[in-house]
């Protein structure tokens, strides 16, 4: 085998093993969280059934990230982060949903680190109206 190509050969072969176990680390890390999120972003909301919470947030938040937390009672979390425009500014968004077993439920909402669960309704609608225009 010509020099070069084994060397191109090894490159390649390093990173391909090196993607092999970054991605079982991550599985046997971070994939009891996923399925909590997997729940809830394929998941729709009886105020918004024709849409699943995954397609609300893409249309209506930016920047979102998901994230699943355990809390010190047992009872699992998945939090939506991101960005909204609230009272004609941008503002950050963490809206929190309590998972149990195939079920998931809202559990939180805050805009700006101030709780706001009263305008839960409301968002669910605006992000629902924004589902339905994409």
């Amino acid at each position: 085998m010509h020099p070069k190509l084994k060397s191109a050969l090894q490159v390649v072969l390093g990173w391909v093993t090196i993607g092999v176990v970054v991605m079982i680390i991550r599985s046997c890390f971070f994939s009891g969280g996923d399925e909590f999120v997997k729940k809830v972003k394929t998941g729709k909301l009886y105020s918004c059934p024709n849409y699943t919470v995954e397609a609300m947030v893409k249309s209506y938040v930016g920047k979102p990230k998901w994230e699943h937390g355990a809390s010190s009672d047992g009872k699992d979390y998945v939090n939506i982060r991101g960005k909204i425009m609230f009272n004609n500014k941008e503002a950050n968004l963490v809206m929190q949903f309590l998972v149990v077993g195939d079920i998931f439920e809202f559990n939180a909402l805050e805009v700006n680190d101030v709780p706001q669960n009263e305008i839960f309704s409301e968002l669910v609608s605006e992000m629902c109206s924004a589902a339905a225009g994409h």
